[in-house]
């Protein structure tokens, strides 16, 4: 799974022929969380505080384009 985005220690991931809706993973140490590329919400979270979600969602409102354009090449090979 191709990381896309480095927000310190957390990797932000997104899997080839994935499945909808568009969405990324971040995955940190012993953590894991699903935010829908669109709206943002984060969908499925384990490991990561409130505050820690907050901060990726931020960082993620700043990449939101570059992530739509990732997301579609990935699933259009």
């Amino acid at each position: 799974m191709p990381t896309v985005i480095y927000i310190g220690s957390v990797k932000i991931r997104i899997y080839p022929k994935d499945h909808q809706p568009p969405h990324v993973h971040a995955v940190g140490p012993g953590c894991e969380a699903k935010f829908e590329i669109e709206s943002l919400r984060c969908t499925f979270s384990r490991g990561f505080s409130e505050s820690d979600l907050r901060r990726i969602q931020d960082h993620l409102v700043f990449h939101q384009n570059y992530l739509r354009e990732v997301w579609n090449e990935y699933q259009e090979d």
